[in-house]
């Protein structure tokens, strides 16, 4: 996992959310710009339960991430 001040969203990849999230799908994607380019993602609301809080939030579903989970600015300040 990557905090990452400078991402104003979060993304995730995909085998991660489905492991360890309840994922919404949105109606839509969307578009990102990632580090090597454009790249279509798959816009999700995501759930993690741990034992005494939930932490929810709009995320997006990219497999071209470095890392597996990757904070972003908005996530943070919440």
């Amino acid at each position: 996992m990557l905090f990452d001040t400078g991402a104003s969203r979060t993304f995730i990849r995909s085998g991660i959310a489905k492991k360890s999230a309840v994922l919404v799908k949105l109606t839509r994607p969307r578009i990102a710009v990632l580090g090597d380019g454009e790249n279509k993602t798959e816009g999700i609301f995501f759930e993690i339960p741990p034992d005494d809080y939930v932490m929810s939030t709009d995320a997006d579903i990219s497999d071209k991430l470095a890392h597996e989970l990757i904070i972003g600015a908005s996530m943070m300040q919440e």
